[in-house]
């Protein structure tokens, strides 16, 4: 079986579509605009899988005590913004 999928973020009756997610083809007019824009193309469901890429191995932290402390950070002085008080 056969699915459209949005190759670029697509805006489509109030929902944002990502790249990857599977858009509606209910409406024959916007299947043709996103295939002609390339924002879509079809896909068989059972080539979706395979061109996921593997999600990278998350390397191990290092233990709390090890880590040396960082220094603090400098402030920079925050710019007031000039006020007039009314007087009355």
């Amino acid at each position: 079986m056969r699915k459209l999928v949005a190759k670029r973020p697509v805006l489509y009756r109030s929902t944002q579509y990502r790249a990857g997610d599977a858009l509606p083809a209910d409406n024959q007019a916007m299947v043709e605009a996103w295939l002609e824009a390339k924002s879509a193309e079809w896909v068989d469901e059972a080539d979706d899988a395979p061109k996921k890429k593997a999600e990278p191995v998350a390397e191990a932290a290092e233990p709390e005590e090890a880590k040396e402390p960082e220094e603090p950070k400098k402030k920079t002085p925050a710019k007031k913004a000039a006020t007039k008080k009314e007087g009355k």
